[in-house]
């Protein structure tokens, strides 16, 4: 198991073996703690062994807590130890960090395992009536006797039909993975999960002025940009240009000392693109905006020259499942150069969207508190800064307020709300009748009639074989009716549900696999839980005020974003380089149509019609959906051609031969 993981760690090994329980670890060092590390931990009084992936942020506030010999130079998993000795198993709601750990109990022969609350750090484990195993990659249980890699159906027609509300299941039947914020006990009799934090939980935040909100934002920003800088070795950060990864690269720039050496910035360029979709999707100009403020040093990986389908076969040795992430390769790309400028820690600004909010919750909590004037203000600023029609924000956040009351059988409430919309913004009242407030009473037994016909309709057109084309339409029918009954009241529970996504879960574990490829630790700021936490506990107001989305946050970071940056209303969207590069090398496309590999689950003539849509259409921007339908697909069957392959001879139990690769990709 070990052996498997060697490309984790490259700076060590270790391993403990005693009685009937066993702990391997990999080191890969980043801080300059961890250079002294030495797993898996063993302590005799009392007996206990620890392994951890993990990194702890609040060491400060622990050190102050915890009886440690070693006081400032006790190591992470030292101190995740003597955590679980004074609290015991509460212990990982004292911790502040990344962390997948486990801890051998010789005294009750209890194995305890924690993951961190956004799950950052990976966990996979195997469990039948004889053994309980687990690892950071599923690779190292393969090459267990007892594990073999049983393709599980209902799984590749959820990835099929890009469905990523699972948290517990893998593509494969028998290994799980823990969830984020839970823990794990096994013992000779039972394995039982708990959750043992959820940011719904999180406390309010009031101050009495918006310069208290602005100082209290930058200095906890600030500390969970901080505790990522920790590191031995050289630093780099994601630097797209937007307002989050230009907000990590600025702040680290800020809290470092001048005799600091630069920061390492890793931006992603496309100078070859025609001009029209050059506009869409260049942010050279705010990156260069950070860049000239200086104490950075630039690095640019040209994605116009990368393809989505680059090194696919070793992606997916790496991360063991099919994907579906359709930009990862500029993530490899990154990866890549991070590894070949000596970096080893980077920092990443994926999704600070989330995890502050955009705040437009705020606009359905006004209209179902019937505060029209304030309605109107924040949707027309919010306009007039974007250049977007009312109607955009209306559609997706105050309309859908009316259906509700038509459903419910609010009438009269439903007509004053529907009046006061409709004057305020000049939406015609008979399409507010007709959309939203007629559409929404009609019976279930009527709607039950168009869902069957449009079910057909859509088993009709999948590229799914029937059955499982059945199981994804069930899944999805059951996760509309969830959504449905659990319409958003207020930003709070928009901002909750928004950072809770399952879908994080898995884009950091394939964020973590695919950096590990390259011996980097990837960070991300604003998925430290004392952020979050502090981010969802604020007034809505905070976080949309004036038409301006993300208010706080823009206003926190005043003196240390350019300003261009900091009000900037537009993002890049990627899909043109996709596109064009996607389509530069679907020959695979083709190969994959005649693997028998794929059949079982795919209907290959349906899959070639789309291709052959997709090949002769002009017009890349209405194909999104077939191309990252075509994308999955490939992906999938290079993924089911590679594990029968090992199956036949029996080399999924070691890495297999990937293909030729660049020097600096092997």
């Amino acid at each position: 198991m070990s052996g498997a993981l060697a490309h984790r760690g490259t700076d060590g090994e270790g391993d403990w073996c005693g009685g009937v329980a066993a702990l391997a670890h990999r080191l890969l060092i980043t801080t300059s703690e961890s250079a002294t590390e030495l797993q898996p931990v063993v302590q005799s009084q009392p007996d206990l062994v620890l392994v951890a992936d993990a990194r702890i942020d609040n060491r400060d506030e622990l050190l102050a807590q915890l009886p440690l010999s070693r006081g400032n130079r006790s190591t992470d998993s030292e101190i995740i130890l003597a955590a679980y000795e004074r609290w015991g198993r509460d212990c990982p709601e004292h911790l502040i960090g990344d962390f997948a750990f486990a801890i051998w109990d010789v005294r009750t022969r209890a194995l305890f395992c924690a993951r961190d609350p956004m799950g950052v750090k990976p966990f996979y484990y195997f469990h039948n009536d004889r053994l309980f195993a687990f690892a950071s990659e599923l690779k190292a249980l393969f090459t267990l006797p007892e594990v073999t890699p049983r393709i599980d159906p209902d799984e590749v027609a959820l990835f099929v039909g890009s469905s990523h509300e699972g948290r517990t299941r893998t593509t494969y039947r028998d290994l799980l993975r823990l969830p984020a914020a839970h823990t794990l006990v096994v013992t000779p009799e039972r394995a039982t999960t708990r959750q043992y934090w959820s940011v719904a939980n999180a406390p309010d935040v009031r101050f009495r002025n918006d310069d208290e909100y602005t100082a209290a934002f930058r200095e906890i920003f600030g500390k969970a940009v901080s505790a990522r800088l920790r590191s031995a070795l050289p630093i780099g950060a994601t630097l797209s240009g937007g307002l989050d990864s230009s907000s990590i690269v600025c702040m680290s720039r800020h809290l470092r000392s001048e005799n600091a050496p630069p920061l390492h910035t890793f931006s992603v360029i496309f100078p070859d693109l025609p001009e029209r979709e050059l506009r869409l999707i260049d942010e050279r100009a705010f990156v260069d905006a950070v860049v000239q403020s200086g104490s950075v040093q630039p690095h640019f990986v040209r994605g116009d020259r990368l393809s989505p389908l680059r090194d696919m076969k070793r992606v997916l040795w790496h991360l063991d499942e099919p994907y579906s992430a359709p930009n990862l390769y500029l993530h490899w790309g990154m990866y890549e150069a991070a590894n070949q400028s000596g970096v080893r820690v980077l920092l990443d600004g994926f999704d600070g969207d989330s995890a502050v909010s955009h705040g437009f919750g705020r606009l359905t909590g006004l209209a179902r508190r019937n505060n029209w004037d304030a309605l109107e203000a924040e949707v027309r600023a919010f306009s007039a800064h974007h250049g977007k029609s009312p109607e955009l924000a209306l559609n997706e956040y105050v309309l859908p307020h009316l259906a509700e009351l038509a459903r419910r059988g609010n009438y009269v409430t439903w007509f004053r709300a529907a009046s006061r919309i409709g004057r305020r913004f000049g939406l015609s009242h008979s399409k507010l009748a007709t959309n939203y407030g007629i559409r929404p009473m009609i019976p279930e037994s009527v709607r039950d009639l168009a869902r069957i016909i449009s079910d057909r309709a859509t088993l009709e057109s999948s590229l799914l074989q029937p059955a499982l084309g059945k199981t994804l339409l069930r899944h999805s029918r059951q996760s509309n009716a969830a959504a449905s009954r659990r319409a958003v009241q207020s930003e709070r529970e928009a901002h909750i549900e928004g950072v809770s996504q399952a879908l994080y879960q898995l884009t950091l574990e394939t964020a973590d696999k695919s950096a590990a490829a390259f011996g980097v630790e990837a960070r991300y700021p604003f998925f430290d839980r004392r952020f979050i936490e502090f981010c969802v506990g604020l007034p809505e107001q905070q976080k949309f005020g004036g038409g301006w989305p993300r208010l706080l946050f823009r206003k926190a970071m005043n003196g240390v974003l350019p300003p261009v940056i900091q009000w900037r209303t537009t993002k890049a969207n990627l899909s043109p380089n996709f596109h064009r590069r996607f389509r530069a090398v679907d020959v695979a496309l083709g190969d994959t149509l005649d693997d028998a590999s794929l059949t079982p689950y795919v209907r290959t003539d349906r899959l070639r019609d789309m291709l052959d849509r997709y090949r002769s259409s002009n017009e890349h921007s209405g194909m999104n959906r077939q191309a990252l339908a075509l994308f999955r697909t490939v992906i999938l069957g290079t993924w089911l051609h590679q594990l029968s392959d090992h199956k036949d001879h029996n080399s999924h139990r070691a890495r297999p031969d990937v293909g030729a690769l660049s020097p600096a990709a092997a």
